[in-house]
């Protein structure tokens, strides 16, 4: 829904990313002013954004999207609010809460009249934070979403680093007795603090790692505990180009919970990441510095271990520790 690659500056000399409606209505953007107050990375991101609360850049939105279900045979339409999340000026996003939704709302009720138009339904998708709360920070109504039956399908999500974490518990109570899925975004990377045997041209941890098959299927077998309708595979597609390794065996076992239940898992604690602390969850377990206080972490699993006792071949708890010496010692309790 919003990307800064689709802001042409006034050098391009051809723009292959968007329209020249991107670039000769400036007056659309969140602009720096809108953006201040936030850290400088996000910042530097946010005010090449368009800010939603001007008529035409919901419009545009919508328009596109209705234009594509006339024209074509859909079988549905995803509206994704995780490309690159951003809609308002900082600050005006409550405000811009019920503008929204109206961009739902006329979306939805156009899809419908298409669908009728050809006898078949056209399913609404959203793609939002991993949390109802970062959703409604970004200006995104979704329990009105649900509760009026606008959307047919929640994709909670987070923004490429993906959260090993994610707890999607209060998405299935949000949707309970409703119709409405929640189909959680399995992303292809997490953030970590090293780079491992990892080798990629530059080295600035934390780096994008890639997830490994069990780290995936241990993020699918939580959220099915949860009771999810689905799952989402998020550029998955680029994996294997990007980090020259090919995830694709994970999507044999991911959707099924059955297969899932005997199958490697590798369950990771969520490092802290400042990215996109607008919507996204910030502080986590990790990092912590180690000192003579205990220091406790918790880990859910997903397994039932002690009833798979006579199939489990191991368990192994990994740590990561920075700066350890010959005179530092660890002690379990």
């Amino acid at each position: 829904m919003n990307d800064w690659h689709h802001f042409a500056t006034d050098t391009d000399e051809s723009n292959l990313w968007s329209a020249d409606w991107f670039a000769e209505h400036p007056e659309y953007l969140i602009g720096e002013e809108g953006a201040r107050g936030w850290p400088e990375k996000l910042w530097n991101v946010l005010r090449y954004f368009q800010d939603f609360a001007h008529e035409p850049v919901r419009a545009i939105r919508r328009d596109l999207a209705l234009e594509s279900a006339e024209r074509y045979e859909l079988d549905g339409m995803l509206f994704d609010f995780m490309r690159c999340p951003g809609y308002f000026k900082r600050g005006k996003e409550e405000a811009g809460t019920p503008l929204m939704t109206d961009l739902m709302r006329e979306t939805r009720a156009g899809l419908d009249a298409a669908g009728e138009g050809r006898d078949r339904l056209i399913r609404f998708a959203a793609r939002v934070p991993t949390t109802i709360g970062g959703s409604e920070r970004l200006g995104l109504d979704v329990r009105t979403w649900v509760r009026e039956g606008i959307v047919d399908t929640v994709v909670p999500s987070c923004f490429f680093g993906q959260d090993t974490e994610e707890d999607v518990g209060e998405w299935m109570d949000l949707v309970s007795g409703t119709g409405v899925q929640v189909y959680p975004a399995i992303e292809e990377g997490y953030v970590a603090g090293h780079t491992s045997d990892f080798h990629r041209w530059y080295f600035n941890p934390p780096v994008m790692t890639p997830l490994t098959v069990p780290m995936t299927c241990a993020i699918a077998a939580r959220h099915h505990l949860r009771g999810v309708d689905g799952l989402y595979a998020f550029n998955f597609f680029g994996s294997a180009a990007t980090y020259n390794y090919d995830n694709r065996a994970a999507l044999d076992d991911m959707a099924d919970p059955l297969r899932l239940q005997f199958s490697d898992k590798t369950y990771l604690v969520m490092r802290s990441s400042a990215a996109f602390p607008n919507c996204l969850e910030t502080e986590r377990q990790l990092p912590i510095t180690l000192s003579e206080e205990a220091n406790e972490v918790s880990l859910e699993v997903a397994d039932d271990l002690p009833a798979a006792v006579d199939r489990l071949s191991e368990c192994r708890l990994r740590l990561h520790i920075d700066n350890q010496t010959t005179y530092d010692q660890l002690r379990w309790q």
